[in-house]
């Protein structure tokens, strides 16, 4: 069943057209977002990327430099270093990257953008402030990553604390106990977490030691001022009590600063003021190393919009369709949905009371030109539970261009009512650079296991006549034979090949064995009097005891100009 018919490059070009003729202004962009007009949600998107396409060209907006701002939190490295300089394919590589992050690209909706621009009215609105970006390091944080799991205060401020500084050490106030905020990620990692101290009227990066008032660290320190270092040694313990359980560094901290000072800010050895001097000094040794340490760990932004958790095993090889060296080229994706995944989108479905009978799934294949944006698009609809694995097709892709499938939930018939995609389950898998083997006047599509029982089948096995069905996913095991399927293309007519299947064992990264399979076509030479010669490749697997990969390659050496095109497969044992 059909559920759409192929998107043409002048059809989507037209759609494009269309949206820009009505173009909202970034203001009002914005504005949609800041008053949360869900309704108008997909256009705003739309005018919002179609303006960031434009950056570093004559039409920019002249109210871009803030989005750019905003954007250098959660582009990559190489494309936030180039927001501030002139660049003329800026806005294309900019609109290229988010179409790249678009978790469901069969939509018209880019969910990435949107909770992009979300999470922006957000921080200009709670956390806003005169920066370049219009927000604080609150806002920062939660353009990068979205709302903590916990956000809290550590309460250097209580009562009962300050008003014992304040007698005990007259030249503490209670203005020297800084406004803080603590923003827990697990998600990000077991330690992460986010310490803001507010400086001058704006809330700014910190981490433990930055709590502690500077009347308390900022000299004066000396032997005699005992009554000041228990003070300050009170005031850490706080502190790492209240963070220790965003923290491993932080718990090992309050351990070894428990071992050395007790509750009453006087150290078991020693003389107390030196004792806390030195831990004090190691606190900011360890709040530099911590900080470097979570720096190089994060990543480079979070999002909570992805796709999954439809499970979906698949295998996927590049095909040459036109000349060599030119394309276009297609991408063939062998896939079959995983039991144990199906049985939670089930109850998924039955969560919302609906009925996983009345659905199936929609398979979206993408083709995408180099820039990501849309050039053909194909989508149909499969049984929830098809009885063999089941072949999908991007082609008409572009040398250079990119490849996506998608997997989703669709009613049968109109039974079921239409789940949002992505709401439920979905699976995306892209491919990148979609490209053939090459070398010398030879290339060589990718490898494509197939049925062994249909491929021997088969007289002359060729995909434009239709090959087998796709290989079931899963490992290989002993006495079980391999098909796989590929293509050998020759720049000119006449080429001399040697064509050869190897199959190779490995134990744990390492080769165990290797040799020439037992195959059909195990090691040929041919002329390549056509563009395009198939082959299919059936290797029988005897022994595989103490192996953990079978690993089958194809090795095409141009004998004209001794030079070999190489592509592999590998298979869990």
């Amino acid at each position: 069943m059909r559920i759409s018919t192929r998107i043409s490059a002048v059809a989507v070009l037209a759609l494009c057209t269309s949206a820009a003729s009505a173009q909202r202004s970034l203001d009002a962009v914005h504005a949609v977002f800041e008053a949360r007009q869900a309704v108008d949600y997909a256009a705003a998107v739309g005018d919002y990327l179609v303006h960031v396409e434009r950056a570093g060209t004559p039409d920019a907006s002249p109210d871009l430099a803030r989005d750019l701002a905003q954007l250098a939190l959660v582009v990559p490295e190489e494309l936030a270093d180039r927001l501030a300089a002139p660049d003329p394919a800026l806005g294309r590589d900019l609109a290229a990257w988010w179409r790249r992050q678009d978790p469901l690209p069969s939509t018209p909706l880019n969910e990435r953008a949107l909770e992009h621009l979300l999470r922006i009215a957000t921080a200009e609105e709670s956390f806003g402030s005169g920066d370049d970006a219009g927000f604080d390091a609150r806002g920062e944080t939660l353009v990068r990553f979205g709302p903590p799991t916990r956000r809290r205060v550590i309460d250097v401020e209580s009562d009962l604390f300050i008003a014992r500084a304040i007698r005990e050490e007259a030249a503490i106030r209670r203005s020297d106990f800084p406004r803080n905020e603590a923003w827990h990620y697990p998600a990000l990692g077991p330690d992460v977490y986010f310490l803001f101290v507010e400086r001058r009227g704006r809330y700014e990066d910190a981490e433990p030691v930055d709590l502690l008032p500077r009347a308390l660290w900022a000299g004066g320190m000396s032997y005699e001022t005992v009554s000041r270092a228990r003070l300050l040694g009170q005031t850490i313990r706080w502190i790492y009590k209240d963070l220790h359980t965003y923290s491993a560094d932080i718990r090992n901290r309050t351990l070894t600063f428990d071992a050395a000072v007790g509750g009453d800010g006087v150290a078991f050895e020693g003389n107390t003021a030196l004792v806390i001097q030195n831990e004090f000094q190691r606190a900011r040794q360890a709040d530099a190393i911590a900080r470097e340490a979570r720096d190089a760990a994060l990543p480079e932004a979070s999002t909570s919009v992805r796709s999954g958790p439809f499970g979906v095993a698949r295998r996927t090889a590049v095909f040459l369709d036109g000349p060599v060296g030119e394309g276009p080229l297609s991408v063939w994706a062998g896939w079959a949905p995983i039991p144990s995944q199906l049985a939670g989108v089930a109850d998924s479905l039955l969560a919302l009371g609906l009925s996983p009978e009345q659905y199936l799934i929609a398979q979206s294949a993408l083709a995408l030109g180099p820039g990501y944006e849309r050039e053909e698009e194909q989508r149909a609809a499969v049984p929830a539970q098809p009885a063999r694995t089941v072949w999908s097709i991007a082609d008409a892709v572009p040398l250079g261009g990119h490849a996506a499938f998608e997997w989703d939930l669709y009613p049968a018939d109109d039974a079921g009512q239409i789940v949002p995609p992505g709401a439920v389950a979905a699976d995306v898998l892209w491919i990148d650079s979609v490209d053939v083997a090459q070398a010398g006047d030879v290339a060589l599509s990718g490898l494509l296991p197939v049925d062994v029982d249909r491929a021997l089948a088969l007289n002359e096995p060729d995909r434009y006549g239709g090959l087998p069905p796709p290989r079931t996913p899963g490992p290989i095991g002993t006495g079980e034979s391999v098909a796989v399927y590929f293509e050998v293309y020759g720049r000119r007519p006449g080429v001399e090949v040697q064509i050869e299947v190897r199959a190779v064992q490995v134990r744990a990264g390492r080769i165990l064995r290797r040799g020439a399979a037992v195959a059909t076509g195990s090691s040929v030479r041919a002329t390549l009097d056509e563009p395009r010669r198939p082959e299919l490749a059936v290797v029988d697997v005897a022994d595989l005891e103490g192996a953990d990969e079978l690993r089958i390659e194809v090795v095409v050496t141009d004998l004209d100009a001794d030079v070999r095109v190489r592509q592999s497969v590998t298979f869990d044992v």
